[in-house]
């Protein structure tokens, strides 16, 4: 599971990606020791953030999958820490460190020599507060190109507005790219208290619910480019990195699900995603990388339903025009969907929770 991206050789295609379980050195070791294939650090600017609190809360009560909003910004720690300690922690691991640093041109020149000199193997810029305009990030990028020599990446914000003309315009510049950020700004409420979940009324969603998001971003991206793309948001799973190399990822980034499970996560995630080649005859990332891009998706007939139905009746109500009818036969439950009501919509398929429903 080695891989190769803009020379700098990882593990594994699972990363740690830049936010709170990437805070400290520390942290990064225990990443590493959880099966991260490299390491991404927090995000550092030259001024220390300054954060509400609580900054970080799962979406509903309880419920992981809902995802998790924060109202962080960067590193609440002082770069000189970071050059003096946490990025040396980190690289004690024996995997490639990328330094995420932040925002502006000045900032991204005066830290990024620092970040090189401290050993780091890339560096990772957001342009989540550079603005939407093309040029303005070109041009931010560039300045930070010219001042190391060490590989870039740039890590795409959800907020661009045409994503393939900014990644063909940033091609000459970075070596690779990543996507993408945390999608908002957005506002939840707790009903109980009444007030604001996070600590102000602002904040940005990341997990599960932003997977298809930037699964759309990493097939804009990475079939604008050649050069390679890292995707990040939603990945709880082996086969949600799948998904994000068969749109056209080189590798992924985790921060949400290893907040809320652990570092363990890591390797879990890696060791599935080797299950899941080794199921489909893949030898190495690139045998599927892209593939979803060649492909379509063309519902003709009206779906049938298996023996495998368990009865549950979960696509009985939730087709749209009525058109499925379950009935149990001697103990054997029995499905049928009527041609004439059936507009072939799909949602039968995606919501039977035993795949009991085929095209």
């Amino acid at each position: 599971m080695e891989i190769e991206i803009s020379g700098i050789k990882f593990k594994n295609p699972v990363l740690t990606a830049a936010g709170p379980t990437s805070l400290s050195g520390e942290a990064l070791l225990r990443a590493a020791k959880g099966g991260a294939g490299g390491l991404v650090a927090k995000t550092i600017c030259p001024r220390r953030a300054k954060v509400p609190h609580p900054n970080i809360a799962c979406l509903h009560q309880g419920n992981f999958n809902a995802g998790l909003i924060n109202a962080e910004t960067w590193s609440e720690t002082p770069y000189e820490q970071w050059l003096d300690k946490e990025y040396r922690v980190a690289k004690s691991s024996g995997l490639p460190v990328i330094a995420s640093i932040g925002y502006t041109a000045d900032e991204l020149v005066f830290l990024g020599p620092k970040v090189e000199k401290a050993g780091v193997d890339g560096i990772e810029f957001s342009t989540h507060y550079i603005g939407k305009d093309t040029k303005t990030i070109a041009e931010t990028a560039k300045a930070l190109k010219d001042s190391v020599s060490i590989p870039i990446f740039a890590k795409i914000s959800p907020s661009v507005e045409d994503a393939k003309t900014l990644a063909r315009t940033l091609e000459p510049i970075v070596d690779g790219m990543v996507a993408i950020n945390t999608v908002g700004p957005v506002f939840a409420i707790d009903p109980q208290t009444k007030k604001p979940l996070l600590g102000n009324s602002f904040s940005w969603l990341s997990g599960p619910p932003i997977k298809p998001i930037a699964l759309r971003f990493i097939v804009e991206v990475s079939s604008a480019v050649k050069i390679p793309v890292i995707g990040v948001g939603g990945i709880s799973s082996g086969l949600d990195a799948a998904e994000h190399i068969m749109a056209g990822a080189s590798a992924v980034e985790i921060c949400t699900t290893a907040l809320l499970r652990g570092p363990h996560i890591y390797g879990k995630v890696e060791k599935e995603l080797v299950s899941f080649m080794e199921a489909n005859g893949y030898e190495a990332i690139g045998d599927f990388k892209g593939i979803s891009q060649k492909q379509k998706n063309e519902l003709h007939d009206t779906p049938k339903i298996t023996e495998e139905c368990t009865g549950c009746r979960i696509c009985e109500k939730a087709c749209p025009t009525q058109a499925i009818e379950i009935e149990k036969i001697e103990e054997v439950y029995r499905g049928s969907i009527s041609r004439e009501k059936c507009t072939r919509c799909g949602l039968c398929i995606s919501a039977c929770p035993v795949r009991a429903v085929l095209p």
